[in-house]
């Protein structure tokens, strides 16, 4: 399988990535050796997922809204010391940032059990055997950079586009986001999943799509808040060993007070 690239090229693929998470939730991973992503439609943007809150033609059963119900994906920054993000997405001062490439975070998900099960034996969901039809369950792997426009500019691209129905549309609209979030600069991966599941159903379903991952060679360092105590610190990495992560696990700086002395002498 092939992963959809959107608004990134090859080269940028390995470039480092940044996600901050709750250090809870990391050690939720190391324990289960399971990375996931959310539903796109929980995110907190307004301005996101404006396809799936209007009314589209049907096509193939399902309508574009449905979309959101079989789309997963997980939010990732180019920014590596980022004040705002700590900010924002550590407010215990607990949380940590982890290190990784968009092709190993790609690769981790295409080769994944999960992902290989569905490619080679996927779900019979549907059988019209008086017609003839039918519709095997269906995965699609992404990753990409978002794009920053203006609000103009994205009412354009919903204004030209409303009345399309198909997955090439419904993912490139994940990856437009509004110009204050610019300093984000922001890379999602994830998966699109179908099952041929009634919107009712789908919508009290698992929010959740998970898949095995190797966090050693996926994880390249973890980086704790800069505002966590050296003790504290120093504990919670002690845990992160236990749990057999064997890369750098580091304390961010980006707080330190300089060494004048040292400055002025060097």
């Amino acid at each position: 399988m092939n992963a959809k690239q959107l608004n990134i090229l090859d080269s940028e693929l390995d470039k480092p990535v940044y996600r901050i998470v709750d250090y809870d939730r990391l050690v939720q991973v190391l324990k289960t050796g399971k990375n996931s992503f959310v539903r796109t439609f929980l995110w907190d943007d307004p301005f996101e997922n404006l396809l799936t809150n209007s009314e589209f033609n049907k096509k193939r059963g399902y309508s574009i809204s449905s979309m959101k119900y079989y789309t997963y994906a997980q939010c990732w920054s180019f920014s590596e010391e980022n004040d705002l993000l700590w900010r924002t997405y550590s407010p215990n001062k607990e949380s940590v940032r982890l290190k990784s490439t968009a092709r190993k975070l790609i690769d981790s998900l295409i080769n994944s059990p999960i992902v290989q099960r569905i490619e080679t034996n996927p779900k019979r969901l549907f059988d019209n055997r008086e017609e003839d039809e039918f519709w095997d369950e269906e995965i699609t792997c992404f990753v990409g950079k978002v794009e920053y426009l203006t609000k103009s500019e994205m009412f354009n691209f919903f204004r030209t586009n409303y009345k399309e129905n198909n997955i090439e549309l419904y993912l490139k609209s994940l990856y437009i986001k509004r110009r204050p979030f610019r300093n984000e600069e922001e890379l999602r991966i994830g998966v699109y999943h179908i099952l041929a599941l009634d919107d009712k159903i789908l919508s009290i379903s698992d929010n959740i799509f998970h898949y095995e991952i190797n966090f050693n060679e996926v994880f390249e360092e973890i980086v704790f808040d800069p505002r966590i105590s050296n003790e504290k610190f120093d504990g919670l990495k002690e845990v992160l060993k236990k749990l057999k992560f064997k890369n750098p696990i580091l304390k961010s700086e980006i707080y330190e007070k300089p060494n004048i002395s040292k400055i002025l002498n060097s």
